[in-house]
């Protein structure tokens, strides 16, 4: 099972991600998804640098992109300024930045990144400068692994599929609900453009059941001669016969298996013949 996933995860992301999830004996449905984009830039960068970035605590120096595009948006309010750089697909990249009074930390919580960022996306408010756009920004190589969702999606709502009153019918059989739910993502853009890749791996576990221990059987030992009888599906007798053992010295047992089925067919024949596993044992104990 985790090495077709491992050859699918492969196949369908590039080969960036060829070791599948591991999921414990009490999985009753496991789900695997998998992203992969990559393109390239419409107005391409031109060069690397060196860029000192003023990051939290201290600035640094980081690698960044520079280039010069007449296909770029802007948007430049008091909130912040944000930049839409398209792709050759038609994709596009959106940078969004706080004025320089603004801390990032507020500016994506109080929502002000993502309506510049959706305004720019949509051109809502956005310009294309005549003189296009100079833009350098960092090279973006991030990871995320191992990163759990199950309290993200429950604070966005989804609480009832991570509960016993889970309705997963619809794909498995079993009485399971969600118990983890894990995104592994890698993300790069540079000058050659941006690739990014991700798999989310759902893992359902069947409800706990409490242990009962089966009730003895009823042994039943034939360890003495007795009767069989062979029925049809409609019920008639199609062989019947006695079991004595193997055969003696003085009848073979072919012989005796020979009469028993010869007087068979002529009580059959004659309409003589048992219905029920009573009438066959009656008959049985008339005959000897």
């Amino acid at each position: 099972m985790q090495s077709k996933m491992a050859d699918w995860m492969a196949c369908n992301t590039g080969g960036k991600f060829a070791i599948a999830p591991t999921f414990g004996p009490d999985a009753s449905l496991v789900l695997l998804s998998v992203l992969h984009f990559k393109d390239t830039w419409l107005d391409r960068f031109e060069e690397e640098i060196e860029l000192e970035f003023n990051a939290p605590g201290a600035p640094q120096t980081v690698p960044a992109m520079v280039g010069r595009g007449n296909c770029g948006w802007l948007i430049d309010d008091a909130d912040g300024i944000a930049v839409r750089w398209p792709m050759m697909s038609g994709a596009s990249a959106v940078f969004a930045m706080p004025s320089g009074a603004g801390e990032i930390g507020g500016f994506v919580s109080g929502g002000a990144a993502w309506r510049l960022i959706a305004h720019c996306r949509d051109k809502q408010g956005a310009e294309r400068p005549a003189g296009g756009i100079d833009l350098i920004v960092p090279v973006i190589d991030l990871e995320a692994d191992g990163v759990s969702l199950a309290e993200l999606l429950k604070s966005m709502g989804v609480r009832r599929a991570f509960s016993p009153a889970a309705q997963l019918t619809g794909m498995t059989k079993a009485d399971a609900r969600v118990d983890s739910v894990v995104q592994n993502a890698q993300l790069k853009l540079d000058l050659n453009g941006a690739e990014g890749v991700a798999f989310t791996f759902v893992v359902a576990a069947a409800e706990a059941v409490p242990e009962e221990w089966p009730p003895e059987p009823v042994e039943v030992v034939f360890g003495r001669p007795f009767a069989f009888a062979l029925f049809s599906s409609t019920g008639a007798p199609l062989f019947v016969g006695v079991y004595e053992g193997t055969a003696s010295e003085d009848v073979p047992y072919g012989r005796r298996l020979a009469s028993a089925l010869s007087e068979s067919r002529k009580d059959f024949g004659e309409g003589r013949y048992c219905s029920s596993r009573e009438d066959l044992l009656a008959a049985a104990a008339q005959k000897r």
